[in-house]
């Protein structure tokens, strides 16, 4: 199979069920391989609207859709006791004829926890967490009693049924901690960025990590996620600027030159026209990712989606990751 390609929406910044259908109907309907999304539970820029609760979004989009594979990217486990994600991903797999994808992280949002009544423990002791909550899901997977005494978490004889059909799980994140556990048991591997020479570095790093642990690192599927600012010329470009300004409110009273400056260099954005970001996004592929996601974070935007759809997926599905899988 070819780099397979993906839609990812912001989920936390005003995703209304309608929006929500239009999309998962859209994705499918123009060819997308993959739609993902966040998973927060307030807007992490301070802007008004819904915040859906992942698990509906997730059984909703298994019945509008047929073909696409979905899934959060990533989940952070310190939203829910990895005994439910363990069920309820199993109930999506099934519901969904194996299309479900459960991506994990460690969180990275400590006031979004405070403000929920969370435990934000620091960088290290999360990825503990997310370790014992990896082996928890595994263990449930395997539809036999599972019995588990850790730091975090335990079980004594749980057991869940149904089992997926499909026991996939990807982690994502940047630390070392993190590259280290997606190495020893992931699936796949996900992150997010612009700077080529930084994602090669990253999944060199990976590499060297799967030897370590002693597994293949052909078995780990590699995923780049990233902004996108496209238009099919400069004027288009720009009226999706000022459109962003609406939406965030740290954007709003600057330019439309300094907000496409912004998004390109401080956010590090895939920016420009239909050619510009191909080039832009085919460079990132060849740094070793199989699996791309655009995300395009005014998800009302179906004509953005078409665009990408009809100007850079056939090219870039065809493109050729350098030492990294494909998927």
């Amino acid at each position: 199979m070819g780099v397979q390609v993906g839609l990812y929406i912001e989920a936390q910044e005003g995703v209304t069920w309608e929006v929500w259908r239009s999309v998962a109907q859209e994705a499918e309907a123009l060819g997308y391989d993959l739609l993902g999304c966040s998973v927060h539970l307030r807007s992490l820029e301070g802007a008004p609207g819904w915040r859906l609760d992942l698990w509906p979004v997730m059984t909703a989009i298994a019945l509008w859709t047929r073909r696409i594979a979905f899934g959060p990217l990533v989940l952070p486990l310190g939203f829910y006791h990895p005994a439910h994600i363990a069920r309820a991903a199993a109930a999506l797999d099934r519901l969904s004829g194996g299309r479900f994808q459960l991506g994990l992280g460690a969180g990275r949002d400590a006031a979004e926890y405070r403000a929920f009544g969370l435990p934000f423990p620091a960088h290290d002791e999360r990825i503990a967490m997310l370790a014992e909550g990896v082996e928890i899901i595994r263990r449930l997977w395997t539809g036999e009693p599972a019995t588990f005494r850790g730091r975090w978490y335990s079980l004594d004889g749980a057991q869940i049924e149904p089992v997926p059909s499909r026991r996939w799980l990807g982690i994502g994140g940047n630390s070392d901690a993190t590259l280290r556990l997606a190495a020893r048991c992931a699936d796949e591997w996900s992150t997010t960025g612009r700077d080529v020479a930084e994602l090669r570095a990253r999944n060199r790093r990976l590499d060297a990590l799967a030897h370590e642990a002693g597994r293949d690192p052909a078995a780990i599927e590699r995923t780049v996620m990233d902004g996108v600012l496209i238009g099919r010329d400069a004027s288009e470009l720009e009226r999706r600027a000022c459109r962003m300004a609406d939406l965030v409110p740290s954007l709003r009273g600057q330019s439309v030159r300094e907000i496409i400056r912004r998004l390109a260099d401080e956010w590090g954005w895939w920016v420009g026209t239909a050619d510009e970001v191909r080039a832009q996004v085919a460079e990132a592929i060849g740094a070793g990712f199989g699996r791309v996601f655009f995300q395009v974070y005014d998800a009302a935007d179906l004509a953005a989606m078409r665009l990408l759809a009809e100007e850079l997926v056939p090219a870039l599905r065809t493109s050729q990751p350098v030492g990294g899988v494909v998927g």
